[in-house]
């Protein structure tokens, strides 16, 4: 497993869920027990009971790369993007 970049695409192997890497402690990233990297999932991990579960902690050998090679920039340039559209039709 390569390093992972802050908006890359994963999929968490342990959740089956992909989602987008939104921060990582880099200065803890090989210590496992820290879960350096944090991932905003597409769905919720565990819905029945806590459904805005959007949020997940893990390390470097609980994710896969997907095969997009682009680097995203923020995670949230898709909701700010759809943002400003609605604004436009105002």
């Amino acid at each position: 497993m390569g390093l992972v970049k802050v908006g890359q695409r994963v999929k968490v192997k342990s959740l089956g869920i992909k989602g987008t890497v939104e921060y990582i402690d880099h200065p803890n990233l090989y210590r496992d027990h820290m879960y350096p990297i944090q991932i905003i999932l597409d769905k919720p991990y565990y819905e029945p009971i806590t459904p805005n579960s959007y949020m997940y902690r893990t390390d470097l050998g609980d994710i896969n790369k997907l095969k997009s090679t682009t680097h995203l920039g923020s995670p949230y340039r898709r909701e700010i993007k759809r943002f400003l559209r609605w604004l436009d039709k105002l």
